[in-house]
């Protein structure tokens, strides 16, 4: 009734987390690999002990409308069209403690400075690909996937370099002062054109039953994807890669 045409609607979720940390060896310091001009003014660059924590929040929603036909007796192709959604989020903190001498008539016992960096993005826009399958039977087949997005994409980035620093005094009077150098808000209307490219090679066992009424679909193989000059976090570009497995149902 549809000439073969058939819809899909996929949701992707992932969300991660990592923590780590490091202290100083013997003669030796911590200092950060990444320095701001804020860092080289304000900051004490070498540290007795760091740690770091990074989490990421990506949710894609794929919207797509696609038909198979055979191009041969063994090669079938799938082009396809829609729309991709996406919301993401990055943040990262990173945090360095100093021990300082005494200053004066005041004695510091620590210093800690922290730099924190944070990304949101949310993007739409359209959504174009195909898929090939060389049937080796009836039913397997040697798959491959690619498709490219291009969405126009709203994002903010937040980034800050606070330093707290601890005095004791002779008395055993504490103070603690606290001051922020550079950063800031990025502008919360920053739209850009943003591209994600995705790629995959597979196997696919695939079945029709009960009058060819219900179709039956079991895929594995590897993906690829990269998200073009996505994040200023990561150097730019986000990318997935891994082994992947889906199964489909139609009717």
């Amino acid at each position: 009734d549809h000439d073969g045409w058939d819809a899909n609607l996929g949701y992707t979720w992932m969300h991660a987390k990592n923590t780590d940390t490091i202290t100083k060896a013997t003669d030796t310091s911590v200092a950060p690999a990444a320095r701001g001009n804020s860092w080289a003014n304000n900051w004490d660059l070498s540290a007795i002990s760091a740690s770091s924590v990074f989490a990421m929040q990506h949710n894609v929603i794929d919207a797509t409308l696609g038909r198979n036909f055979y191009l041969s007796q063994f090669l079938s192709m799938r082009p396809h069209v829609g729309f991709k959604s996406s919301w993401h989020t990055q943040d990262e903190r990173s945090d360095f403690l100093t021990a300082e001498p005494t200053v004066a008539d005041e004695k510091t016992t620590s210093i800690t400075q922290q730099r924190h960096n944070s990304f949101n993005a949310w993007g739409l826009g359209p959504r174009a690909g195909f898929g090939l399958s060389w049937y080796m039977t009836k039913n397997l087949s040697l798959c491959g996937d690619f498709a490219l997005s291009s969405m126009m994409t709203n994002f903010s980035n937040i980034n800050s370099d606070t330093k707290e620093v601890t005095l004791v005094t002779e008395a055993g009077q504490k103070d603690v002062i606290t001051a922020v150098f550079g950063g800031g808000t990025g502008s919360a209307d920053n739209y850009k054109v943003k591209c994600a490219v995705e790629t995959g090679f597979g196997a696919k066992y695939e079945t029709w039953f009960s009058d060819d009424n219900y179709y039956l679909a079991v895929t594995a193989g590897w993906e690829h994807q990269a998200w073009l000059n996505w994040s200023p976090l990561n150097n730019g570009n986000l990318t997935f890669h891994g082994l992947t497995a889906r199964v489909a149902f139609g009717f």
